[in-house]
């Protein structure tokens, strides 16, 4: 299938753009400038905040990953605005020559995960990618923050809800992230709007695993529960349920006739599928 057949980056402007993945530093460093604010993120790498530089090489893997899976199409959002590294995401400048100074324009990224048997399969893949600015995080650093039982459990429950719903069937949100500098309702929707055309226009479902606190930013945007994800813990905080969710049917026609201006900022999205590397779901602030 030509590549052309993609839904059409929308034009917004001369201020940023929708466009394909083709570097992986930049939507890496933007996760790590947000880090993960996901419950089950949480839940599965208690050790997270002690063991940054794991934490840095699990991105760094992940997005590598993602680029190279024939059934994994990643989309960023591009701002003429550039930001800079701080936080987390100067891991980087503790293994390398680069200065802070270094500016990065891509602010957003979204990650689908094609159904199985597309024929859209590898129609994305950048297979010569590379790191120049991420941290070289040594081998040996390598999940120490991960809970291995918890872990375990989790990707066993999530493996019996995609399972039970045939989400493998399904385009699904693997990941949404948006830079905390510019959370104001247009990236996130654009990149969850280009993803809503793409299952529109292959004839297929949409799916994703959210938390309950992110459920109402889904539910406004025509998603409904199909299953509760109960995630049972051996801490005080006695458990808490992420929700499974699909596009409702008929959604094409309803989202003609709604303005694409957000009147509200968005606040929270998520991302349901596991990584290859530690079945860990990330969530993120939009």
């Amino acid at each position: 299938m030509n590549p052309s057949a993609f839904p059409p980056h929308p034009d917004f402007g001369s201020e940023w753009r929708l466009r394909p993945a083709t570097e992986l530093d930049q939507p890496v460093l933007v996760g790590l400038e947000n880090r993960a604010s996901s419950q089950l993120f949480q839940y599965i790498s208690p050790h997270s905040k002690l063991f940054i530089e794991d934490y840095a090489r699990y991105f760094m893997e992940l997005t590598m990953f993602n680029l190279r899976d024939p059934r994994t199409v990643v989309i960023v959002a591009e701002s003429t605005t550039p930001w800079i590294p701080r936080g987390p995401a100067n891991v980087a400048n503790e293994a390398t020559a680069h200065e802070v100074s270094l500016r990065f324009n891509v602010v957003g990224t979204a990650v689908w995960r094609l159904p199985k048997n597309s024929v859209r399969s590898g129609q994305f893949v950048v297979r010569d990618v590379s790191a120049t600015v991420l941290p070289r995080v040594p081998p040996h650093h390598r999940d120490r923050d991960v809970d291995p039982l918890r872990q375990l459990l989790c990707s066993a429950l999530m493996h019996a809800g995609c399972e039970e719903h045939r989400f493998q069937d399904k385009l699904c949100l693997d990941a949404l992230i948006v830079h905390q500098d510019y959370r104001n309702g247009r990236y996130g929707k654009a990149l969850l709007d280009w993803g809503k055309k793409l299952a529109i226009q292959d004839r297929v479902g949409m799916g994703l695993l959210c938390s309950e606190g992110v459920l109402p930013y889904f539910r406004k945007h025509c998603f409904k529960t199909v299953r509760d994800f109960r995630v049972p813990s051996d801490g005080p905080d006695r458990g808490f349920t992420y929700k499974w969710c699909v596009l409702e049917e008929g959604t094409a026609s309803r989202e003609q006739s709604t303005d694409t201006h957000e009147s509200e900022e968005d606040k929270v999205l998520t991302a349901g599928e596991q990584s290859q590397h530690k079945n860990i779901p990330i969530e993120w602030d939009v």
